[in-house]
């Protein structure tokens, strides 16, 4: 395991484990953060895992307590202890199971509104999109963008397409897009410039589940298509056991 430390700012590091996307690269930064995470320093707040990097948030007002009577500078300490946890990572570095997480997706129609668009652009047809898009074994690299957004690579470059130069205004929940040879699922009612191909009658994002975000770093998603009749089945059972959750949640 090799890395780099650099500043983010005054109260956060970036740890750089490689310049390219590669699923080697994507274990060792998970394997840098649980092994923070499990042996946090005083002041951690937590560790953020993106394609090749590895941001770790700190409380400044908390590691300058601790360094008042030392003889390096937060950040150098930072550094410091930040090194010990990842050689710690290196001597235990093993192999992690991992997540496997199955979404099913309602292609075309109204619910995938660019589908035919991503078909032309590669000369392919509508169902040959389909069929490469939920016949690929996606891996989860970052989290963000909206709460939840998984950015999601693996994607054959077959059914690649560019984000849209106008993004639209409003993109339902569970969206479905393509941009470049990436895959995400839009976990919010939110803009945004995929082309979007279907979606998903999941619920990516609940901030009253631990964690609130369905899908993490490091996680595999499969896709398995739907008709539009097991979509609404399955949007209303999701819808009907929010609303039983939350009406639970409200007579405690």
């Amino acid at each position: 395991m090799e890395w780099t430390i650099h500043p983010l700012g005054d109260s956060a590091v970036l740890i750089e484990f490689g310049q390219e996307i590669h699923g080697d690269i994507l274990g060792r930064i998970q394997t840098a953060a649980h092994q923070i995470e499990q042996d946090p320093f005083p002041g951690w707040i937590e560790c953020i895992p993106s394609y090749t990097t590895l941001a770790v948030y700190y409380d400044l007002a908390v590691l300058s307590l601790i360094n008042r009577s030392g003889n390096t500078g937060i950040y150098e300490t930072v550094c410091q202890l930040i090194e010990q946890r990842l050689l710690m990572a290196l001597t235990q570095e093993k192999k992690q199971q991992t997540r496997v997480v199955d979404i099913p997706v309602c292609y075309g129609g109204e619910y995938g509104p660019d589908l035919q668009l991503v078909a032309d652009r590669n000369g392919l047809t509508t169902d040959q999109v389909i069929q490469i898009h939920a016949s690929g074994d996606y891996t989860v690299y970052a989290i963000g963008f909206a709460p939840g957004f998984p950015y999601m690579g693996g994607m054959s470059p077959q059914i690649a397409a560019p984000r849209k130069q106008t993004p639209r205004l409003t993109i339902p929940a569970g969206s479905v897009g393509i941009a470049g040879e990436q895959t995400g699922i839009y976990p919010l009612d939110t803009p945004g410039g995929w082309q979007l191909i279907g979606r998903a009658p999941v619920r990516l994002f609940d901030p009253k589940q631990a964690p609130p975000a369905l899908l993490q770093s490091g996680n595999k998603v499969r896709f398995f298509p739907i008709p539009a009749e097991e979509y609404i089945r399955l949007g209303q059972q999701a819808s009907n056991v929010r609303s039983q959750a939350d009406e639970e949640g409200g007579r405690r």
